[in-house]
């Protein structure tokens, strides 16, 4: 941990090498890293070809100033984060496709210790380091490095390894992997060494079924053992469906099972169903002692709608029934949309959830708007009501506005400010400032 962690922190500071990892409004909620996992381990473009190695590079610098409550203790903490990665695809070589070199990594330094036992507040970490290609006409597609894992058993799994995947013939395939599960900072440890694979067929476009298989060792312990299932399927044009299971062989119940329908009834207007089910202790390793303060069972059944009733004004709108230990509850979401112009929208969100022993009800209204193409701002008061009083407070506000600025050259630049009350903070503020650089020339020195 501490050797990725130094790694991380000097590539942060070494900002030239850092590659395009996040959005554009990275870093505005919170300090640490967001990982894109889709995005980050797709295919390389089809059309670079022949033309030399394309090189993506970024440098995100992230500078945040915020309250940090502690054991009743208030102080103002002040965080510097540097986003960095590399990204490099197209690179040519005999027999191997599609072949890339990814990386994302980060490094933080604070004014606070680091509650998690650092001492310092200096942290820093590689979320992705892989190398990747295909082999044998794309029948074969290898991946070795940190990555992440998905799909089936294996949820997100961030693993230092080799995860294969190999197309055999009409839409067949399976994927194996095997390594070192990563210990960072922002995961519980799992295990020591995981394994696992899943099988696919794939008949149509928008349509796949999968059987899968995940086992993490902790030591000599059984930390996780699991199976899965997964499809989605197009029955009709306008009629699909997805479904997943996830099942604890030594517990011999679900992990986690979900259903969803999707009906397009009009151009204009989408129904959908959904159920699912929850065990929140098999979402730890089996080793974990907070199994025990986790619940055992979360079910919910319900559905929604969304309508677009005019070309600028939609509805969303979801219900769903509650099954939780204590006993039953609601949870309940409507959503309204209005686009002022093609880029500029105001909306207002409400959400309610109750259960026999607690609950909340969620208010927010938001704008944003272009000034002009460089120029964007946006703003969003946000109203939380809690029917159990916390520190003898029952609600909290609280007020954000931000200015985003397209420099030009590469460069662009965020400033977004907060400041309300929370029943954590009697007055809660943040600053929070972000300045970014592309490097195209570095795409413009390859194709030469």
């Amino acid at each position: 941990m501490r050797r990725a962690s130094t790694l991380g922190l000097v590539l942060a500071l070494w900002a030239p090498v850092a590659a395009a990892q996040q959005p554009p409004d990275a870093g505005v909620v919170g300090a640490g890293p967001v990982i894109d996992a889709t995005a980050a381990q797709q295919p390389p473009d089809a059309g670079v070809v022949g033309a030399g190695p394309v090189i993506d590079a970024s440098s995100t610098t992230v500078l945040r100033l915020a309250p940090d409550w502690k054991a009743g203790d208030t102080r103002t903490g002040f965080w510097g984060t540097e986003l960095v990665g590399l990204s490099v695809r197209g690179i040519e070589m005999d027999g191997v496709d599609d072949l890339r070199i990814q990386l994302s990594a980060w490094g933080q330094l604070a004014s606070l210790s680091d509650p998690v036992g650092t001492g310092n507040g200096t942290t820093g970490d590689i979320d992705l380091l892989y190398v990747q290609g295909s082999l044998f006409h794309r029948h074969l597609n290898l991946t070795l490095g940190r990555q992440l894992i998905s799909g089936g058993a294996a949820r997100v799994l961030q693993l230092d390894g080799v995860n294969a995947t190999v197309a055999i013939d009409k839409g067949f395939g399976v994927t194996a992997y095997a390594g070192s599960p990563v210990v960072s900072r922002f995961n519980y440890p799992v295990g020591e060494f995981a394994f696992g694979g899943r099988a696919f067929w794939r008949p149509s476009y928008g349509s796949e079924v999968g059987i899968s298989f995940l086992e993490i060792i902790s030591g000599s312990v059984l930390s996780r053992q699991d199976i899965g299932a997964d499809a989605r399927w197009v029955i009709l044009p306008t009629l699909s469906a997805t479904a997943s299971g996830i099942f604890s062989i030594p517990e011999t119940r679900f992990a986690d099972a979900d259903l969803t329908v999707n009906w397009q009834v009009l151009p204009t207007l989408e129904l959908f169903v959904k159920a699912q089910h929850t065990s929140p202790d098999l979402f730890l390793p089996l080793t974990s002692i907070f199994t025990v303060f986790a619940n055992i069972n979360n079910d919910a059944l319900g559905g929604g709608a969304f309508w677009q009733a005019l070309p600028r004004l939609a509805f969303y709108g979801e219900y769903q029934r509650l099954w939780v230990d204590s006993g039953k509850g609601d949870e309940a979401e409507l959503r309204v949309t209005y686009r002022l112009t093609r880029k500029a929208t105001v909306g207002a969100d409400a959400r309610c959830l109750f259960v026999p022993v607690n609950g909340a009800t969620d208010l927010r209204a938001w704008v944003v708007y272009p000034l002009t193409q460089k120029f964007r701002v946006s703003g969003d008061i946000d109203w939380t009501i809690l029917q159990n009083p916390i520190n003898q407070g029952d609600d909290s506000v609280v007020g954000t506005a931000s200015v985003n600025y397209l420099i030009g050259s590469g460069w662009n630049a965020m400033l977004s400010g907060s400041v309300g009350t929370t029943p954590f903070f009697q007055a809660r503020y943040s600053l929070t400032a972000r300045i970014g650089y592309d490097f195209p020339f570095l795409n413009a020195k390859a194709s030469r």
